[in-house]
């Protein structure tokens, strides 16, 4: 994708439409105002501020001629959002690399109903960091360390270092207590991710997933803090949940690892309404040298 002519601005760049080969517009703003069916005079403000581009930077006027197959660039006004209370805590940064400790309930990057509560998009606002971009990512649920690059000629090294597989994962979770298992312990199985679905999901056969699994304390007679490490992209936000492949197998185990949808160390009836979010799922990165995957 070719960079885009408009800046960052309040931690957010611009959104981008293709118009289509065939069109009975004969100007572009004819053709946004018929594409967004209600949308007149919001296209119409945009344009008469100069805040539609197009792919070159020059602004798009009431009388700019229809371009098929071309792009344009505008600036989106994001629906509001509910705050997410905690503040995100910066744990090292220097001139090429910004670590952070993100907390629960914070997306990682926009997405969906998420935009401003976003980790990127507060971290670039606040910081002043607009080129600023994460490493990998974390479910929104799941709080822990997340890298992020100041500059763009960083970001590939970095995720390099993901696909070579030489930074591990550590995650730590609330789980049902079963007294009959045995710690540490490896759960083999097989993940399967659906191109456009958020959940993956455990099937039979041949495994592709491995992860160790440790017991760090029994918090109540039905519930456990676990450990585990795992080179997978999916941190444990309902059952286990990670899609990595291995080329190490045995016998598989029975560990489920669920994210509470209530407190379970204080009386409030949501985790975003109390202090102990950090206790429910969490990941951090421990070091470099054992195989991870993104």
């Amino acid at each position: 994708m070719p960079k885009a002519p408009l800046p960052i601005r309040n931690g957010l760049g611009p959104d981008r439409l293709r118009m289509p080969a065939e069109s009975s517009a004969r100007t572009v703003l004819e053709h946004l105002i018929g594409e967004h069916q209600g949308e007149r005079d919001l296209w119409t403000d945009l344009v008469d501020a100069g805040d539609v581009v197009d792919e070159h930077g020059r602004k798009i006027t009431s009388r700019t001629p229809y371009q098929p197959t071309r792009f344009v660039y505008f600036y989106r006004e994001p629906a509001p959002e509910i705050p997410v209370p905690h503040e995100i805590e910066i744990l090292y940064r220097d001139d090429s690399i910004l670590v952070i400790d993100k907390p629960h309930f914070l997306a990682t990057i926009p997405r969906g109903a998420h935009i401003v509560e976003s980790a990127v998009v507060r971290l670039r606002r606040d910081l002043d960091l607009p080129d600023l971009a994460p490493v990998h990512r974390l479910d929104r649920m799941t709080a822990g360390v997340i890298v992020f690059t100041v500059t763009p000629d960083l970001r590939r090294p970095y995720q390099e270092l993901f696909a070579e597989q030489r930074i591990v994962k550590e995650y730590e979770a609330i789980a049902g207590f079963d007294q009959e298992l045995t710690f540490p312990r490896t759960v083999l199985s097989r993940i399967n991710k659906v191109h456009g679905e958020m959940t993956a999901t455990e099937i039979d056969g041949e495994p592709n997933s491995e992860t160790s699994i440790d017991l760090i304390e029994v918090i109540t007679d039905s519930a456990a803090g676990l450990s585990g490490d795992t080179g997978c992209s999916h941190g444990p936000a309902g059952p286990i949940s990670f899609a990595c492949t291995s080329t190490r197998w045995a016998s598989r185990s029975s560990v489920t690892i669920t994210t509470p949808s209530i407190c379970l160390r204080c009386p409030a009836t949501s985790p975003r309404h109390c202090d102990c979010w950090r206790g429910h799922s969490s990941t951090r990165i421990r070091s470099p040298g054992r195989p991870a995957d993104s």
